[in-house]
């Protein structure tokens, strides 16, 4: 029988109204089994049925490509202005304001609110922005944090930040 028509027919999955087309699919989108086995077929290929916690999935494969799957990672900062040529004591005092305010963001929502509340400290969402793109400062903290993790405050040529993940996804 036409894949689609079976498809139609027995899948429970919203894709089944499409034929059971589900276009592409990225690295992180199917339960762990599923991508296993669709690293291993070509395109063309029909798969096994293959058991999941909440059904059993076959698989028709069209087409493959590589993709540069990219991270994107939506970024929070707090940060003190601090000029290139500031005196050590300058910015010793700037990470210890930093240092000081780290423990009073409970998590990016909280950020700005805590920020405000520390003389000399302005807080600000950086937005969403693939890791490659990021300055190597904050391409650092991006890549080592955890979603909701703040940073130890980092030395640019603008000040001294710290800076939160808030949101981390693959594109």
């Amino acid at each position: 029988a036409p894949f689609p028509a079976v498809a139609r027919q027995f899948s429970s999955l919203p894709t089944a109204a499409a034929g059971g087309d589900a276009g592409w699919i990225s690295a992180g989108e199917m339960p762990t089994e599923v991508e296993s086995a669709l690293e291993q077929m070509r395109p063309g290929q029909l798969s096994q049925p293959i058991p999941v916690k909440d059904g059993v999935y076959i698989l028709y494969l069209k087409e493959k490509r590589a993709g540069g799957a990219a991270t994107l990672v939506n970024l929070k900062q707090a940060a003190v202005a601090l000029a290139q040529s500031a005196t050590p004591a300058d910015e010793e005092a700037g990470r210890a304001k930093l240092a000081a305010l780290k423990p009073a963001i409970k998590d990016c929502a909280t950020m700005e609110a805590a920020a405000g509340k520390v003389a000399g400290v302005v807080a600000g969402d950086l937005g969403e922005a693939e890791v490659a793109d990021l300055a190597p400062q904050f391409r650092d903290a991006a890549e080592k944090l955890k979603v909701g993790e703040v940073s130890d405050p980092i030395r640019t040529q603008a000040g001294l930040h710290l800076v939160a993940v808030c949101g981390r996804r693959t594109a």
